[in-house]
């Protein structure tokens, strides 16, 4: 018993921490080794049943079927490949289920649940230190690095440790509360129900921190349909006053958490977001119209949804469509909704049959805790859609409770079945282990290429892997990348742009090409080309300064060109690059983006190119926090000591905009060094838009070396895109980057002083190489540099 409880906590900690993590597709070892470990341990486990068969339960023939319908789909879909890779994840939760449910008919259900709960305690503990990462700035966690302990007000983070994501975190904590409530309901020894208490009210704590309005609804769903279930069946016998009292307090309990949605809701992120997910939803109905049988695929909807999508509200890193329901309609078509449905309605009237037989009331507890718990998840997956493999185990477990009786009291089909049953799934799982051997060979040589750039790599997982598109476009990309032949490099992105017609970055690098060649009819058709498909990618931009080059369009088109380019996602640096400054037409560009981002940036932008202009921006009347920031930048050269004043008076009414706590970190420099250091701390927790703390830590740095570093972290790091083929690929991710003629204006001169000054820095001691390389990185940041570009052509020539 007690090899089998260590045996059974280590899997569990393995499978939820690591290899159903998203570790998973961050780190291909954890990847590689994830495949050989669930293929070992589950074929070993089917191995022992092909004797005895497949534990019998009321949902085996229907799951079966859905299976088949998997299978279909993925072979039917728009990427059969990467379906199939898909599927295994799939094949795997239908074995886990299995495997729970014989551990159940064995007796073991105290043992896993044991063993559930002591993962929940992980969570919390883990939740705790992400807690106490963010305070004290330890950095154990992404986002932590900076200490909250020094500054305030203070304003809580939003937990995701250790799923990643904070709804994923919610999703997995919500349904655990309301079980293991149920479960401190069912104790009887007063030590066990305290414990369950406990747990239960730090999971609570856990959800709630995390901020995630799926959460709450999984919490007031999944709550109420637990209380409901104890409490009805003896409604009638309650005294009226009891009744009334019950009421009023599910209506206020339901009040508060309507109200907690709302105040989350109002934030702007979350509004972009919410219209970010119905363009979801609506995509999602619309893929399963036009795929209506069978959908587009397991795991396609990623690939699909950027043929369905809103161009100009896009998040490339969204893999599903943010409701488990209509993702599966839109993957799995009709035909997979209804054995789906099958599942789940087979599984709930075996859920209501074993219910109503239990008589023993701790017994039921449990059992309603499970099935409240499972529609808490199945409501929060209205909103969302968790695949996260260490997540997806919770349903699978509470299904599995839910369905699962007594072996003795379980009608047994043929043993004939159960056997074929185990059989056919052992010749799946080891059908999927042969393949990885070849996939996780072929992804090792991919992973290989983008490290080292070797095109002999990528064309060996080519030869290893034909069927993944992703590998033969790596073979173009670097044929492209490595030839000195225009026409060869043409050739090689038509060829990309022929295997994935969505790819943006593709159709951009095709168009600069084309510039290159002169073919400026075929360049200006390929940006409009990639706008199509996301117009924040900045292709528009490229198409206006083309088409004002070539005098393709008019004036005003060539504006609108211009302004709808700048508009890009990511770091959004203020129209302050001289190339804005090059034509009349994109100084009209760049007045209008000065107006719609808003007095602060357009007085940022005019006290560089116009300082009059600014000056009249300058407001005599401060009543916001915008005007006191502005009236203290314009008295900031003259008197450091007011601009302190008026930046404080900002910081009062904005209290967690860093920005302010910046701007007066550079009045302190002048007037009291240390509170500066203290400002800048501030700005690093709150986080920056226009301002960039480190060019001022620079400044206040005791060493050259300090500030050396300083400035090198000066500006936000050029970050590759990887999304496209992360969404696509299962997580398999490339280097893939635009050409110089594709990248969008770099933040301007000014901005990039940090990086200028240490280039310099590195010339006059005679550090050559380190100051071509600061010339590359300006450069790569902001094309556009042509102080940049004669200094390095100056150092080249020495």
């Amino acid at each position: 018993m007690r090899i089998r409880r260590y045996t059974l906590l280590l899997l569990a900690v393995y499978y939820i921490f690591i290899g159903g993590s998203p570790y998973y597709t961050q780190f291909f070892a954890v990847r590689a080794a994830h495949h050989v470990i669930m293929t070992v341990v589950l074929g070993w486990w089917l191995l022992t049943r092909l004797r005895r068969g497949l534990p019998a339960a009321p949902v085996n023939r229907a799951v079966f079927v859905l299976i088949a319908v998997w299978g279909i789909a993925s072979l039917a879909g728009l990427d059969p490949r990467v379906s199939l890779e898909t599927s295994w994840s799939l094949l795997v939760n239908v074995i886990l289920l299995f495997v729970f449910i014989d551990l159940f008919q064995q007796g073991y259900q105290a043992l896993v649940y044991e063993v559930q709960f002591f993962i929940a305690a992980l969570i919390v503990i883990l939740s705790v230190y992400n807690l106490v990462s963010w305070y004290f700035g330890l950095g154990l966690f992404p986002g932590t690095d900076s200490a909250w302990i020094s500054t305030l007000p203070l304003q809580l983070p939003r937990l995701f440790a250790p799923m990643g994501v904070s709804t994923w975190l919610a999703g997995y904590t919500a349904p655990l509360t309301i079980l293991s409530f149920a479960w401190g309901s069912a104790a009887k020894k007063p030590a066990a129900r305290s414990a369950y208490y406990a747990l239960a009210v730090s999971l609570l704590i856990v959800t709630l921190l995390t901020v995630s309005r799926g959460g709450l609804i999984a919490l007031a769903g999944g709550g109420g349909v637990l209380v409901a279930l104890r409490i009805l069946p003896r409604w009638k016998r309650l005294a009226r006053r009891t009744r009334t009292l019950m009421l009023a307090g599910g209506g206020l309990a339901l009040i508060a958490l309507a109200a907690g949605g709302v105040i989350i809701a109002r934030n702007p992120e979350r509004m972009i977001g919410d219209a970010l997910r119905v363009d979801l939803w609506s995509s999602a109905a619309a893929i399963g119209s036009d795929h209506l049988l069978l959908g587009v695929g397991p795991g396609q909807f990623g690939r699909a949804l950027r043929d369905y999508r809103n161009p100009s509200n896009v998040d490339d890193r969204l893999t599903t469509a943010h409701n488990l329901y209509l993702n599966t309609f839109a993957e799995i078509g009709l035909i997979g909704l209804v054995a789906v449905s099958a599942v789940l309605v087979v599984g709930a009237l075996s859920a209501w049959r074993r219910v109503r037989s239990v008589t023993d009331a701790a017994a039921q507890w449990r059992l309603y805790g499970a099935a409240a718990a499972l529609i808490a998840f199945g409501l929060h997956s209205v909103v969302d859609t968790f695949t996260l493999p260490a997540l997806v185990t919770l349903p699978i477990l509470l299904g599995a409770t839910l369905v699962s009786a007594r072996q003795t009291d379980v009608p047994r089909p043929a043993p004939l079945e159960q056997r074929i049953g185990a059989a056919a799934l052992l010749a799946m799982l080891l059908a999927y282990g042969a393949a990885f051997v070849q996939w996780d060979r072929a992804h090792a040589a991919f992973n290989q290429s983008v490290r080292s750039g070797s095109l002999d790599a990528a064309r060996e997982a080519q030869a290893l892997d034909p069927q993944l598109n992703l590998y033969s476009i790596q073979v173009n990309y670097l044929t492209a990348l490595q030839s000195d032949d225009l026409p060869t490099q043409i050739a090689a992105y038509e060829a990309i742009t022929a295997l994935e017609p969505t790819w943006d970055l593709a159709w951009m690098n095709l168009g600069a090409l084309y510039e290159r060649q002169g073919s400026i009819p075929a360049a200006l058709d390929a940006f409009q080309q990639a706008n199509s498909i996301n117009h924040e990618n900045g292709a528009n931009l490229h198409w206006a300064r083309l088409a004002e080059q070539a005098e393709r369009a008019d004036p005003d088109a060539i504006v609108n060109g211009y302004f709808r380019g700048y508009w890009t996602s990511g770091f959004l640096p203020l129209p302050l690059s001289e190339f804005w400054s090059m034509t009349p037409l994109r100084e009209r560009a760049r007045d209008q983006i000065a107006e719609l981002l808003g007095h602060e940036a357009q007085y940022r932008v005019y006290a560089v190119i116009d300082p009059e202009r600014a000056a009249a921006l300058v407001p005599s009347d401060p009543v916001e926090a915008g005007d006191w920031w502005i009236k203290g930048e314009a008295v900031l050269a003259a008197d450091p000591a007011r601009a302190v004043e008026y930046f404080s008076e900002a910081i009062r009414l904005a209290p967690y905009h860093g920005d302010y706590y910046a701007a007066r970190a550079r009045a302190y420099l002048a007037v009291n060094p240390s509170a500066a250091l203290q400002d800048l701390d501030a700005a690093a927790v709150f986080g920056t838009y226009y301002e960039f703390p480190n060019a001022t830590r620079a400044v206040l740095a005791a060493t050259d070396e300090e500030r050396r570093q300083f400035q090198l972290a000066a500006l936000p790091p050029l970050i590759d895109d990887q999304n496209f083929e992360g969404v696509l690929y299962l997580g398999r991710v490339g280097s893939f980057t635009l050409l110089p003629e594709a990248r969008r204006p770099g933040p301007g001169t000014p901005v990039l002083a940090p990086w200028y000054a240490l280039a310099e820095d590195f010339a006059a001691t005679g550090h050559t190489s380190e100051a071509m390389q600061m010339y590359q990185i300006i450069l790569a940041y902001a094309p556009e540099e042509r102080a940049a570009e004669d200094a390095l052509r100056q150092l080249e020539a020495r």
